[in-house]
């Protein structure tokens, strides 16, 4: 009978840390996630866009083709960003929890060669880092390398369609302990419309689809959609603003359903054409399947962002 209790005991502390595990890949996966998607909502191309409508370079220049889009060599750039935020819910938990400051840090690397008219290769690299003031448990860092294929349709006014592999990988911050891989294919389509030579809005749908990922309970699929504007009001202040709506599917957790809403934007000053520093503000709300994953959150804080194109 005493062996039997005990054995009961191990069973349910090894379900307890499983589910513990389970909990911090997504959490932190999804605080990366966050970062990402803002990043796509806000990436609209240079291309028609200026601060000044009557900028004789910009007319000396003559077609302004997207940064990411300039055709010969390999595309390679370089890009880096550190900010200090205030998040009203770290732990993304039902009915919020107590706030905390977080430092990130993110650096990378990549090549976006055009290899014939309208096709392009992606190749990159990225390095994260969450620091916490208070709640240092949740610290990690993330690692994503990834690749595919963009093609631009330039009958269609630039439609892009992009299928990449990616790999992540998140290791504690503090023992470096890895606690998350995942493994996934996405497919992204976005198309830019110019309201005037200041103004753009970027409108984009991405599927990813997990295709290994462990711990395995952990393995979800997600569908985004998302909207962004921005405007050049005037040099060298620009103002962006975006929504984005994500459908999580977790096949391994009794096929719950996510819906997750952020709307935000920032204030973003440019100290040259490569360096910027930003003040963003964000709100998101999380509606589960399951109640208990219910969450809202606040984010606010600034950045200082490096983009080098070569």
């Amino acid at each position: 009978m005493k062996v039997s209790l005990i054995a009961v005991g191990i069973l349910l502390l090894a379900g307890t840390c499983s589910w513990a595990q389970v909990q911090r890949a997504d959490n932190a996966s999804r605080t990366a996630a966050t970062v990402q998607r803002v990043d796509a909502a806000t990436a609209t191309a240079n291309e028609g866009l200026s601060f000044d409508s009557h900028s004789e370079v910009d007319t000396d220049l003559g077609e302004q083709l997207p940064v990411s889009m300039v055709r010969g060599g390999l595309g390679a750039y370089v890009v880096a960003d550190t900010g200090l935020f205030y998040t009203s819910n770290p732990t993304l938990a039902n009915g919020g929890g107590r706030g905390d400051m977080y430092f990130l840090a993110r650096g990378g690397a990549g090549i976006h060669p055009n290899l014939v008219d309208g096709l392009y290769l992606d190749a990159h690299v990225t390095q994260e880092v969450f620091q916490y003031a208070q709640f240092s448990s949740l610290n990690f860092t993330r690692f994503n390398a990834g690749g595919g294929l963009d093609y631009v349709f330039q009958d269609l006014g630039q439609l892009t369609v992009s299928v990449r592999y990616e790999y992540e990988r998140y290791l504690d911050g503090g023992n470096l302990d890895e606690f998350y891989v995942n493994n996934a294919v996405n497919v992204l389509v976005t198309k830019q419309f110019l309201i005037s030579d200041t103004q753009a809005i970027q409108v984009g749908w991405q599927g990813s689809w997990s295709v290994y990922a462990q711990p395995t309970s952990a393995t979800r699929n997600s569908y985004d959609f998302w909207v962004g504007w921005r405007w050049r009001i005037i040099e060298p202040v620009e103002l962006q603003t975006y929504y984005v709506v994500s459908l999580f599917h977790y096949p391994d957790d009794d096929n719950r359903v996510d819906l997750t809403q952020n709307v935000g934007g920032s204030v973003n000053y440019y100290l040259t054409k490569w360096a910027k520093i930003s003040a963003s503000a964000n709100f998101g709300g999380n509606a589960s399947t399951e109640s208990f994953y219910n969450y809202t959150v606040v984010n606010l804080g600034g950045t200082l962002g490096l983009d080098i194109r070569f």
